[in-house]
Order: C-alpha cells, then sequence, then structure tokens
C-alpha cells in the first residue's frame, strides 16, 4: 500500500511539474517571438536604431563636457572650490561618458561602410582618451590648479569628439541634430 501511495504522490508531482512547464512554453515562445521582431526591425530600419544610440551617445558627450567645463570655472578660484563639488563634477563626467560609450559600442555592428568604419573608430578613440583624462581628475581633487588645468584639457578632448560623431550620424542618416 505505501508503494502504490508513493507512486499515487510521485506520478501527482510529474502531472504538476509537466503543467507548470506547459504553461511557461507559451510565455517562452512570446518572448522569443518578441525578441526575433524586436530584431527584424532593428535590421530593417539601422537609421532608427541609430538615431537611438546616437542620441545617447551626443546627451552623454555634451553632460561630460558641461561638467568639465564647470569643474574649470570652480577651480579658477582656490577659495570658490571645495572638494565635495569637485568630486561631484568629476562622478557626473565619469558616468556620462560611461553612458557614451556604452551606448557608441551600439553604433559598430551598424557602420557597414569604410567611412562610418573610421567616423566610428575615430569617435571611440577620442571618447577612450576623454575617458583616460577623467579617471586622472580623482587623483587632482585635492590641487585646484591642476584639477583646473586638466578640466580644460579634458573639455577640449570632448569637444573634439562633437565632428566624429557629426560625421558618423550624417552617413547613417541620422535625423537629429548633433552637436
Amino acid at each position: 500500500m505505501r508503494t502504490s501511495w508513493a507512486i499515487g504522490v510521485a506520478a501527482i508531482v510529474a502531472a504538476a511539474a509537466g503543467t507548470a512547464g506547459a504553461q511557461d512554453r507559451p510565455q517562452q515562445q512570446q518572448q522569443q517571438q518578441q525578441k526575433m521582431q524586436k530584431q527584424q526591425a532593428q535590421q530593417a530600419n539601422p537609421a532608427m536604431e541609430a538615431t537611438k544610440h546616437v542620441a545617447v551617445v551626443n546627451a552623454g558627450l555634451d553632460t561630460a563636457e558641461t561638467n568639465a567645463k564647470m569643474l574649470q570655472e570652480i577651480t579658477k578660484d582656490p577659495q570658490a572650490y571645495d572638494r565635495a563639488h569637485g568630486q561631484l563634477f568629476v562622478k557626473n563626467i565619469r558616468e556620462a561618458l560611461g553612458q557614451a560609450q556604452a551606448h557608441a559600442a551600439h553604433l559598430a555592428p551598424l557602420a557597414t561602410t569604410d567611412a562610418q568604419k573610421q567616423q566610428y573608430q575615430q569617435l571611440q578613440q577620442s571618447t577612450a582618451r576623454a575617458n583616460q583624462m577623467a579617471q586622472s581628475l580623482q587623483a587632482k581633487l585635492g590641487n585646484p590648479q591642476q584639477l583646473n588645468a586638466a578640466a580644460g584639457q579634458l573639455t577640449q578632448e570632448l569637444d573634439g569628439t562633437e565632428k566624429p560623431l557629426q560625421q558618423l550620424a550624417k552617413d547613417m542618416n541620422v535625423q537629429i541634430d548633433v552637436g
């Protein structure tokens, strides 16, 4: 009797597991179908996909540049500078550059022509240099003069990212203003 009871319980558990698995299958199929539709839409309209990422890259670079300019402004006069505000600007710069670089990476597979690939490379190199410069700002927080000079150099580097991004956006038929 115990054996038949155990077999009955095992059958119920197996049936329940099979039912639960069957209930999950339509949801999994729906998720796969949505993923495929999204990929097809991206392939069908690469300009629209590029537009999304160019917009985030542009916003990130603009945000980083604005914060670098303001960092430069508050470090002109050592009496107007305090470390807490310097840290805030450095944090903002690093986060904005991180977003810009992450979304710039999404442009790589969309760059199909030689000109687009070249513009993408220039954009990547410039943002990598800007990111490296931003990393060095942290060590200069205790010295307003050094921080001022570094923020000025970073501002110039970030200003230089505008041209390759504009050209890449133009070549990819992005329909937004860049810069």
